[in-house]
């Protein structure tokens, strides 16, 4: 928020929502100038079912404000389901909040990515504005390109829901497990070239610090010319430099900045998944894909011997190299 400007068209200012105390103003600058509102986690529960106008809106209808069992689990409560607190549902969750984010404004409303992506650190171009889309989140059933040369005016992709029109750029798109392109996806319009261009994602879980040329490996497997990457990664990346255009990190430096109230949360999701050779019966039915006989399978055969590696374990127990994949 910046000060200057006030809330929305009526202008209502920043002091007729903090002067009871209950809501109050966070500066993201020593200057003061902008930064944010914070309130109590459980007014924004209340808001988001109480306001009438979001009843029949998906994402926030399905979004699970109540998450307080997923922590315990983590904890080590056994008789507590683990739900989606593991690194796969990660990425998940960052298409999740962009789809939130994108709703904040209307639909095509001209909007800097550097508004969007408030937080990041990033290398976008002076002119960076898009006309933002209130998108949709939707799920590909295929393993599927994130590079805009590689679409056309007509390319729709196959999602689990329905077929998703590029086109339209109204849509945030999570790939296909295991994809060699980015985890998440969303076409977006640039205001001065008239032009789309994909908005990629991509989630890494690593307990050192990205590489330069990994995150330039990443960047170039993700995007083609004017496309805009964003690597998110809960380890520290200080000596990183972004030399590549429109391109952007969350790492451990900015985290709380970039995901806010949704910070500690996330950082949960982002831990990664347990060690298969020490997981509970529940940790283990709580990855996908890896149903009840499976997790038998998987105790039985570690308590004979620990596994090694993916492919060992793979090859005693039967699952597809694939399947393991969130614990390697």
């Amino acid at each position: 928020i910046i000060l200057s400007l006030g809330l929305t068209e009526k202008k209502k200012k920043i002091d007729h929502l903090i002067q009871f105390g209950l809501i109050r103003f966070e500066s993201s600058d020593p200057d003061q100038v902008g930064g944010y509102l914070l309130c109590p986690y459980i007014w924004l529960w209340i808001m988001a079912y109480a306001n009438n106008w979001n009843k029949n809106d998906p994402l926030l209808r399905n979004w699970d404000f109540a998450y307080y069992k997923e922590v315990i689990s983590i904890s080590g409560e056994s008789s507590i389901p683990p739900g989606c607190q593991y690194w796969q549902h990660f990425e998940y969750f960052v298409a999740q909040f962009r789809s939130l984010k994108s709703h904040v404004y209307k639909d095509g409303q001209q909007v800097d990515l550097c508004t969007i992506h408030n937080g990041a650190r990033y290398n976008f171009v002076k002119n960076s504005m898009i006309y933002n889309r209130n998108l949709t989140l939707m799920h590909s059933v295929r393993r599927v390109s994130t590079k805009s040369e590689d679409y056309n005016q007509d390319t729709k992709i196959l999602c689990q829901a329905e077929e998703v029109n590029i086109a339209e750029a109204k849509h945030i798109v999570i790939n296909a497990p295991s994809a060699k392109y980015s985890d998440s996806f969303c076409p977006i319009k640039m205001v001065h070239t008239g032009q789309l261009q994909m908005e990629t994602h991509q989630c890494k879980l690593v307990k050192d610090s990205i590489s330069q040329q990994k995150f330039d490996d990443e960047y170039k497997k993700a995007t083609s010319q004017g496309d805009i990457f964003i690597l998110y990664t809960s380890t520290s990346c200080k000596g990183l430099e972004l030399r590549n255009p429109m391109s952007a990190i969350i790492s451990k430096e900015n985290w709380k900045e970039y995901f806010g109230p949704f910070a500690g949360r996330c950082y949960n999701y982002a831990m990664g998944p347990p060690d298969i050779n020490k997981a509970t019966y529940t940790q283990l039915t709580g990855i996908e894909k890896i149903g009840k006989e499976r997790a038998i399978t998987i105790m039985k055969e570690r308590k004979r011997l620990e596994f090694s590696n993916k492919e060992d374990c793979s090859r005693r127990t039967k699952i597809p190299r694939q399947d393991l994949d969130p614990f390697f």
